[in-house]
């Protein structure tokens, strides 16, 4: 004899009926869900739980609309001054001395064409990448910062160090310049 029970609940102003059979075990998902929490996960209901993670996982990175939503969504939470980094005073931002610039990639490239994509002391030492060095420092020299008489290309075993190490090499670099001039 089947028979079945109206389980009415009311939770936040909403009503819920629910309809339990005498065949079901339990009135609702919510009952099921308590009876199954404090229960271990093993064996078969382990792998079950596992893939059934992984396919809600999967479904929700693969679609296209929750994506777009979730992009929109680190936009705004993201950019501009709602990023936590964020820092008013513009002035105060780090790496602000124009090595970043489209100025400075093209004096990089115009000194290297210059010479030759080649270490200009071209020892037998010769070793690493190539970099282009200020002769005069960026710091201490601003007006000669994409000057390309101010540049010279080194491999990096040659590249100075040290700033008393630069300092000391200024007069070397320059007469290898008025070499190749």
């Amino acid at each position: 004899m089947e028979f079945e029970v109206r389980i009415t609940t009311k939770y936040k102003d909403k009503v819920y009926v629910y309809v339990v059979k005498n065949k079901q075990k339990f009135c609702s998902e919510y009952c099921y869900h308590l009876y199954n929490k404090e229960k271990s996960l093993t064996g078969n209901r382990l792998i079950k739980q596992r893939q059934n993670v992984l396919i809600a996982i999967d479904s929700r990175k693969n679609n296209p609309e929750i994506r777009k939503k979730w992009i929109e969504r680190m936009k705004e939470v993201t950019l501009g001054s709602k990023n936590h980094k964020w820092i008013e005073d513009r002035s105060k931002l780090t790496n602000q001395d124009g090595r970043n610039s489209y100025q400075y990639l093209a004096w990089s490239k115009s000194v290297l064409a210059r010479d030759g994509y080649r270490c200009k002391i071209n020892d037998g030492n010769c070793d690493g990448r190539l970099e282009v060095h200020h002769i005069l420092s960026w710091k201490d020299y601003t007006e000669l910062h994409y000057k390309i008489n101010n540049g010279i290309t080194l491999c990096h075993a040659h590249h100075p160090r040290k700033r008393a190490e630069e300092k000391r090499l200024i007069p070397v670099f320059q007469g290898l310049m008025s070499v190749s001039n």
